[in-house]
């Protein structure tokens, strides 16, 4: 009996051709989307658990308070205090530090007797107990005892393919440029960090101290992560960590009015709940990803929807075959095994049609995405599971509900009727009103992250965007080189005789990038600031077009004296009680233990990013850490800029590489997380009005052939085709209506949520769901619109021959 009911399902798949190919498209469309968005949150929460003692690790965050009010929050600490918690905590086993040297300084390294160079942006300085903590896989060396002894090196599989064609490097020697102790060895070689870890590099270097004993409560730019005992209670340890560090800086922050609060953050959630100041990569946001799975469920849920609406809307065509079996003795039971077999075989084509997609698309969805998803998925057992209960419980829930309709009716009227019930709105009507409401929330998300996208991309160019910047390759020596400040200075003066360049400039940190410095700035009457700090000269304001406000700004004669004069942005005269800021020039400051004049005030501008607000800076004359040289060029003349650029930097600096960007590329890089969410619910959105559309195309020819007398009828008595277009889409337009007002809650508070992470935002007006809502109108009515005409256009005879 079980041959005879896969013989009839096969040969009724075949019969309806059109509306199995329709039903399998629906199903596949939507398995292969939720499962490409299930693997990459499975990928976005897999982060850092590639250690074995991922559980076990903890990251030590800083929050700064100022006069009780809080200043930052930063991803590390002071420089010892992971080892005094060590000392002094016995649920800490083990500590380890990282030191980002490349953030400091551009490093150059020479080889084959200074014959050859490279440059590296990513090296760390590590402790060597990071080996300990951490799960790095040896290619080559020993890696825990790679560190042990200064002057050494451990680099990764790819920079050592890259560099010397071969992984097999240990023992080689490379020359540090602008080091006192230049030569270091390489002692190991690492498989390059999965891509599902939170930190990334291509070196490690032993350590050697870059601080003094004054900076060991002051500097909190050093990555600290210490390794606990497990089974410990992860809120007792915060407070131990918490108490004994404030005991520690207690001496230091009493004296100022300052606060510090030592955080624990375990090394699993950093890439998905952190993202403070000083990270080492742009991380995700846990949002954003439970938000890709809600998509996820919401697109499976149409898919199903949509086959159950397509199924039923089958029945008029198969009434009667029910009929004429159960007049011969089919059973309800074995009618409904029939109708689930048959959707058990569409089911599983549709899963093997929907794997065999995703298998070719992943690597397009992983450079979409900017994701490294793993699909060797034949040897996983887990894989096989889920495939199995996926394809049952679909082929239930999808399967389920068109059997129970199609057995109940009894065959007298199945074969006079056709076993439908004429209602208004029926089960098909709410589960098409839920499909448009999914796809109403994805449409009008996806156009309000369009818009704060625009928003923030507008803000963050509020100064010069025709500017090319090339980075310095200054090294530790040449820091505080005034010669190599002057040569600085003579590229900035050659640069602007040409007629594409209008000016140059060199400064510590660029627009785009976090600040090298925060402190506190003593305001007097006892009473300190917050203040970040930029390294400029004379021609930085006029390079990026920021406004001057008041005063002026520097000039080359105040070179001679560089701290004695400071220029400070709006922010920061609002901060130190100016309303006017023009009474703000000749107020006197302690910087630095030094007094020192503001003599300008420039306007606002995002420094850093537009997702966060602008804070209180301070413009300082350079007299070290000259990172990178900008030069404003003519609009359009990018190409002259860059080839003068590169010349005369090629006859000053001969020995250091010519790296450059653009600073409006360089800005769009902080966007790429927002990007990518709005490519996912553009797409995502876009397949939602697909599937719908599949399912409100079932219904529109289910509810036609039901109608079709009706309509008859009236087109017999003088309805118009208007007035028969009025009767097939007033019932669909409503339904369309109702799912936007069912939706709008949903979105408010889902916009609201993903809103809270700007700090400047649009507001959320009617703009955003009246649009999606007039779409999705257009869109359904074209739909729709073949079987209007095509109810339109028969001729009544040929449905009232028989009354």
């Amino acid at each position: 009996m079980l041959q005879n009911f896969i013989k009839i399902a096969l040969r009724n798949i075949r019969k309806n051709r059109a509306f199995s190919l329709i039903h399998i498209i629906g199903l596949t469309v939507g398995l292969a989307s939720t499962l490409l968005l299930l693997m990459y949150v499975k990928y976005e929460y897999s982060f850092d658990k590639w250690n074995k003692q991922s559980d076990s690790i903890y990251r030590l965050t800083h929050t700064r308070s100022v006069n009780g009010e809080e200043s930052y929050q930063r991803a590390s600490v002071f420089p010892e205090l992971g080892m005094e918690l060590q000392q002094a905590l016995p649920e800490i086993t083990n500590s380890c530090r990282l030191f980002n040297i490349s953030s400091e300084y551009d490093l150059v390294f020479l080889f084959n007797n200074g014959k050859d160079s490279f440059s590296e942006s990513s090296i760390f300085l590590a402790d060597s107990s990071f080996m300990d903590i951490f799960d790095l896989e040896p290619i080559a060396g020993d890696l825990h005892s790679a560190l042990s002894q200064p002057n050494k090196l451990v680099i990764s599989e790819s920079l050592a393919k890259k560099v010397f064609n071969t992984s097999n490097v240990v023992g080689k020697q490379l020359e540090w440029q602008g080091m006192s102790e230049s030569s270091y060895e390489i002692t190991a070689v690492f498989k390059d960090i999965p891509a599902n870890s939170h930190l990334h590099f291509e070196m490690l270097a032993s350590w050697f101290n870059v601080y003094s004993d004054r900076s060991l409560r002051t500097w909190d730019q050093f990555y600290t992560y210490v390794l606990t005992n497990r089974n410990i209670d992860p809120e007792r340890l915060r407070a131990k960590v918490n108490e004994y560090s404030k005991s520690y800086l207690e001496e230091y922050n009493s004296s100022r009015n300052l606060g510090s609060e030592i955080g624990l953050q375990p090394l699993t959630a950093i890439h998905l709940n952190s993202n403070l100041r000083g990270e080492i990569e742009a991380n995700s946001d846990r949002k954003v990803v439970n938000a890709l799975l809600i998509i996820a469920v919401a697109i499976l849920i149409i898919a199903i929807f949509n086959y159950i609406n397509l199924s039923t809307s089958s029945s008029l065509e198969r009434s009667r075959e029910v009929g004429i079996r159960k007049v011969i003795g089919s059973s309800r039971l074995q009618l409904r095994f029939q109708f689930l077999l048959e959707s058990f075989c569409m089911v599983v084509l549709a899963h093997v049609i929907a794997i065999t997609v995703v298998q070719l698309s992943t690597p397009i969805f992983n450079r979409w995405m900017e994701s490294d998803i793993n699909i060797a998925w034949w040897s996983n057992i887990e894989f096989y599971a889920l495939l199995s209960l996926s394809i049952i419980t679909i082929t239930l829930f999808a399967g389920l509900y068109p059997s129970l309709v199609l057995s109940q009716f009894a065959p007298s009227r199945l074969l006079n009727e056709g076993g439908s019930k004429n209602k208004k709105y029926s089960f098909r009507s709410v589960l098409m009103t839920f499909q448009f409401a999914i796809a109403m929330l994805l449409c009008a998300m996806s156009l309000l992250v369009y818009s704060q996208i625009n928003y923030i991309v507008d803000l963050s160019k509020d100064f010069n965007q025709n500017v090319l910047v090339v980075k310095s390759y200054e090294t530790l020596q040449e820091n505080m080189d005034t010669t190599y400040l002057g040569k600085f200075h003579l590229l900035g003066k050659e640069l602007s005789d040409y007629p594409s360049i209008e000016a140059a400039t060199v400064s510590s940190t660029i627009p785009g990038q976090d600040y090298s410095w925060v402190g506190q700035v003593d305001i007097g009457n006892e009473t300190r600031i917050s203040a970040a700090r930029i390294m400029v000269d004379e021609n930085f304001a006029k390079v990026y077009g920021i406004k001057l406000l008041a005063g002026r700004f520097y000039e080359s004669e105040d070179e001679l004296h560089p701290l004695n004069q400071l220029v400070i942005n709006r922010k920061m005269a609002t901060d130190m009680g100016y309303q006017d800021i023009e009474r703000a020039i000749g107020r006197k400051l302690n910087l630095f233990g030094m007094e020192t004049t503001i003599i300008g005030v420039l306007e606002d501008f995002h420094t850093v990013s537009p997702r966060s607000e602008i804070e209180a800076s301070m413009y300082t004359l350079v007299h070290g850490h000259k990172a990178f040289l900008s030069v404003a060029f003519q609009q359009g003349n990018y190409k002259e800029a860059t080839e003068a650029a590169r010349k005369e930097w090629k006859e000053l600096f001969p020995d250091k590489p010519f790296e450059y960007f653009f600073i409006d590329d360089h800005m769009m890089k902080q966007f790429k997380s927002d990007h990518r969410l709005l490519q996912a619910l553009m797409g995502f959105s876009i397949l939602a009005i697909f599937l719908a559309c599949l399912g409100l195309m079932g219904l529109a020819n289910y509810n036609a052939n039901l109608r079709k007398k009706e309509l008859s009828i009236r087109k017999v008595l003088g309805a118009t085709a208007i007035d028969l277009g009025k009767v097939l889409t007033q019932k669909y337009i409503l339904l369309i209506v109702l799912s936007s007002v069912l939706s709008f809650p949903a979105f408010y508070y889902v916009s609201d949520i993903w809103l809270q992470q700007y700090a400047t935002k649009i507001g959320v007006g009617g703009y955003y769901y009246l649009m999606p809502l007039l779409t999705l109108l257009v869109i359904a009515i074209i739909t729709v619109l073949s079987q209007i005409l095509k109810s339109i256009r028969a001729n009544p005879i040929d449905h009232l021959k028989s009354e």
